[in-house]
């Protein structure tokens, strides 16, 4: 009679649980970086959104210390024709001319949260030839998902008021950032 040695073979049912349980490590791998992705994208618009807020209230800054230099009111805007109200939207940007540093837009408008966004459409920002964050006008043709404003909420200190910059974003869901300052007439207080 003829002895045959024990030789082990997997089943079938082994080679399966065996790749049942590499696929879900391959899964998981994926799924990590896949929200890996997410949280970057989500980062790198938040200190964008964060940049571009912190921007308007330095021009805004620029806008009183420029008045303070032409003898100005320091709360009137670059053109000297009125002077800031509460409540009112702004739309500051950079004009990148020496001689007039500084645009600043009022708008009379109400309601920035996440169904109005296709109102808000005169605060979108695009991308200009430079690749610098601009006021959409019309003829742009890259536009990013951010919209942005500054508004002005007056104190009960005098000479002085606080400004809100506010940026808003939409990708994948509604996003916003705000930053609040107090502004003041600090020649006179």
């Amino acid at each position: 009679m003829k002895h045959t040695k024990n030789i082990s073979w997997f089943s079938i049912i082994e080679v399966l649980v065996g790749i049942f349980i590499f696929t879900l490590g391959l899964i998981s791998i994926y799924l990590i970086m896949v929200s890996s992705l997410k949280l970057n994208d989500y980062n790198k618009n938040q200190i964008i959104a964060s940049n571009l807020a912190r921007e308007q209230i330095e021009l805004m800054r620029n806008v009183r210390d420029s008045n303070y230099n032409a003898l100005y009111a320091w709360n009137s805007l670059p053109d000297r024709s009125w002077t800031f109200v509460a409540w009112n939207y702004y739309k500051v940007e950079n004009n990148f001319w020496w001689w007039d540093p500084v645009l600043v837009n009022d708008f009379v408008y109400a309601g920035e949260w996440e169904e109005n966004l296709w109102v808000m459409e005169s605060f979108r920002l695009c991308l200009d030839a430079q690749n610098r964050y601009v006021y959409c006008n019309g003829s742009s043709t890259w536009l990013t998902p951010f919209y942005k404003y500054v508004t002005i909420e007056w104190t009960s200190v005098p000479n002085t008021f606080k400004l809100i910059s506010k940026v808003m974003w939409y990708k994948r869901w509604y996003h916003d950032l705000e930053i609040n300052t107090i502004l003041a007439d600090w020649k006179r207080l």
